[in-house]
């Protein structure tokens, strides 16, 4: 376990910056929940959030033939960025579907990149109800979506994706809620256990879970996964891909290896070349990276 959480944190420092350093906003600060970004062909959103009673902010790609198509609906991936980021890190993977889509080589689909104002909220509400990130996304934003663009709004219309701390809330939210979402792939996911969290990065465990180790367990993949088994087995398509590289990859082989014991249909891949980076990751991927999409959307 050593081992592990040292490996983790010499990832984490790989990307620029470590867990205790990515301080989080005040509570209740409109800036945090709505920055003003743009990032290539997304376009700055915001919506009313129910849960914060507030605007939130969202960054949103629409496919090139979506206005010459008014009746046609789309299936929408939720992008979720890593630590300290935010949601104009999915740059990189829009501006490869958007040339993908109009090559004929990926589907058309709407992508939803969201923004967690604290910058390392594991994609978690946080215990003291301080930071309601997961509400917003689920409850919130989701029904937005579906209302305001057309899209396919049933679960085998809805895939989840994200780069490091957003590959672990993807996991999160597309185990925790199977019948929201059909489709989830991860790219370079962290994947602590509540132990990693309580003994090496106590600023994020105190933020998130205020320091209550069953809240914190529960909420890890290690314990929704097999919880959630059932409802996700032969129903929900999922692809994991670590760098070969990368000190994270540990993590994901050690979940691959649960999957497998779970008997969940999974694709899992190392990159080679690639450390934990996202532009290594898309620029060195063995195979088409659209074809999990192609396969995942064919039937809609």
């Amino acid at each position: 376990m050593r081992f592990a959480f040292r490996t983790l944190a010499v990832a984490v420092l790989l990307c620029g910056t470590a867990y205790a350093a990515v301080q989080a906003p005040a509570a209740g600060s409109i800036n945090a929940w709505t920055p003003e970004l743009e990032a290539g062909s997304m376009k700055y959103k915001a919506f009313r959030s129910a849960a914060i009673q507030s605007d939130c902010a969202y960054l949103l790609y629409l496919p090139p033939d979506y206005a010459a198509n008014p009746v046609r609906r789309y299936p929408v991936v939720y992008w979720l960025h890593g630590l300290g980021g935010n949601a104009a890190a999915a740059r990189p993977v829009v501006e490869r579907l958007d040339a993908a889509i109009r090559a004929g080589k990926a589907p058309a689909m709407i992508i939803v990149s969201c923004n967690d104002p604290t910058g390392r909220s594991m994609w978690c509400d946080t215990t003291d109800g301080r930071w309601p990130v997961e509400t917003v996304i689920v409850r919130d934003l989701i029904p937005h979506i579906d209302a305001t663009y057309r899209a396919i709004a049933q679960r085998e219309g809805r895939g989840l994706e994200g780069f490091s701390m957003g590959g672990l809330g993807s996991v999160r939210l597309g185990f925790k809620y199977p019948e929201t979402f059909g489709t989830i792939s991860v790219l370079a996911t962290a994947m602590p256990t509540a132990e990693m969290l309580r003994d090496s990065f106590k600023p994020i465990y105190d933020q998130v879970f205020a320091g209550n180790f069953e809240a914190c367990r529960a909420e890890m993949p290690w314990a929704l996964a097999p919880r959630h088994a059932a409802a996700v087995r032969g129903r929900t398509r999922i692809r994991i891909h670590a760098g070969a590289n990368d000190p994270l990859r540990a993590g994901c082989e050690k979940f691959h290896a649960l999957l497998d014991e779970l008997q969940i249909e999974h694709e899992f891949g190392r990159i080679p070349d690639a450390g934990h980076n996202l532009q290594e990751m898309l620029d060195h991927f063995p195979t088409d990276f659209f074809a999990f999409y192609r396969e995942a959307f064919r039937p809609l």
